[in-house]
């Protein structure tokens, strides 16, 4: 599905039609005796899904994409959660935030480490035919280098499962961290192990530490830096996992300064803030921080720089394919491992474990039998009825479950925020194209 450009007199009469008849076959017909050239116009308005014969016939085509995307679950990632502790206690974290008062947070142990290795090879194993695609083990916490020892045994027993077959060759290992503890030792320790490394930096010291700060309320931004320039001085490129926090939008020439000019960051991810408990935020925040995302994407095309939550939406537009899920939970495509060996779906139910069905320590563990494992499966826009009017369906992805069930009880509900964004983008993108048509 692509957009069809027409002139104004031309949308408006189309507009105006469908305003007094949805019967697609009467206004082909008559159509033909207002506009020159419509058989041209027709054809390419059908082609690109706008017309369809009947609602009965947009039913089957959103059919048909749900078949193709949903009810096969097959994990290619693997959270690790190797403790579920952190150093920091940040303001707007979508984890900590959760836990209850009596919540014992623990450190996952080596036994455990290697037992779900060897589960998630099982899953990688589970279709032949999707072995060789590409897979990836990620460290997540809390702060997972609070856990050195697990990373160490993982990554040694990585490196032979690849050379067994037990893992495919293009398994990537990242760690998201958030960079106070990356001294040069561990640093090291990632470059000889080809870990993807990304860092949460928000800004400027100002703009980072109003929200990144230590348990004891200290400002964290100094040692994150320590950890950055060690991670530079063993050619390690960091990525970067930039919260749009409030200080970071009302201060986002900053922002960018610090990702463009102090960092020089070549590909990074914004992360558009959940509501919680903790950290309040006003009613124009989706719109701001999506209007943000558009503004750094302008400068990032020019530079050769990757922002990865925009260019989910950008590859999907561009080359016309539906994007079914922008969560990788959704669609049954990762599990994750708490602590303690058990498997679930999500790693932001880890208070409530709801969604975590299985444990590595069950030989006859499958997490993709899990019923949480199908109900995600099917999860996405395209099975949403509320969404199916939306002009942004085939390239939101339907924004993040957990949230979703946050805001309605349900997973199944709408992540309210990320219909703004999905849409904005949307929009955005369909000038910007019309714009770069106009320039040739």
């Amino acid at each position: 599905m692509r957009p069809v450009f027409v002139n104004k007199a031309v949308a408006l009469l189309i507009e105006n039609y469908f305003k007094k008849s949805s019967d697609v076959d009467y206004f082909i017909k008559s159509f033909g005796s207002s506009i020159s050239g419509c058989e041209k116009l027709i054809g390419a308005l059908r082609e690109n899904k706008i017309l369809v014969s009947s609602e009965l016939r947009e039913s089957e085509i959103i059919k048909m994409f749900r078949n193709n995307y949903t009810g096969n679950p097959y994990s290619s990632i693997m959270y690790i959660i190797s403790t579920d502790q952190c150093n920091l206690r940040c303001e707007y974290c979508a984890i900590i935030h959760k836990f209850n008062q009596n919540y014992v947070s623990t450190r996952m142990s080596t036994e455990t480490a290697l037992k779900a290795l060897d589960l998630f090879s099982s899953c990688c194993k589970s279709d032949p035919k999707r072995f060789e695609q590409e897979k990836a083990i990620i460290f997540y916490g809390g702060e997972p280098l609070l856990n050195t020892r697990v990373l160490e045994a993982v990554l040694l027993n990585v490196k032979k499962m690849k050379n067994s077959g037990k893992l495919p060759s293009s398994t990537a290992v990242q760690i998201i961290t958030n960079g106070t503890l990356l001294t040069k030792e561990v640093a090291t320790l990632l470059k000889e192990n080809n870990v993807v490394v990304s860092i949460s930096i928000d800004g400027n010291e100002e703009i980072h530490n109003a929200c990144r700060k230590y348990i004891d309320g200290g400002p964290s931004f100094v040692d994150v830096m320590k950890g950055v320039r060690n991670c530079e001085e063993l050619g390690i490129g960091i990525g970067v996992s930039c919260t749009l926090s409030v200080e970071s939008i009302n201060n986002f020439n900053s922002t960018l300064d610090m990702l463009l000019n102090k960092i020089k960051v070549k590909n990074l991810g914004f992360n558009i803030v959940l509501k919680n408990r903790n950290y309040s935020l006003h009613g124009d925040y989706e719109y701001e921080a999506t209007q943000k995302i558009i503004e750094a994407y302008k400068i990032f095309r020019r530079l050769g720089i990757y922002e990865d939550r925009m260019m989910r939406k950008v590859k999907s537009f561009a080359s016309g394919q539906v994007w079914p899920f922008d969560c990788a939970a959704s669609g049954g495509n990762q599990i994750a491992i708490a602590p303690d060996g058990q498997v679930g779906v999500c790693h932001h139910y880890l208070n409530s474990r709801k969604y975590f069905q299985a444990n590595v320590y069950n030989p006859l563990a499958n997490p993709l039998i899990m019923p949480a494992m199908k109900e995600w499966s099917n999860r996405t826009p395209l099975s949403i009825k509320k969404c199916y009017d939306c002009e942004a369906l085939g390239i939101c992805g339907g924004g993040c479950p957990m949230y979703a069930e946050e805001l309605t009880g349900s997973i199944w509900g709408l992540d309210s925020r990320f219909c703004v964004h999905s849409k904005m983008i949307l929009e955005w993108m369909i000038w910007d194209l019309y714009d770069q048509m106009e320039k040739v």
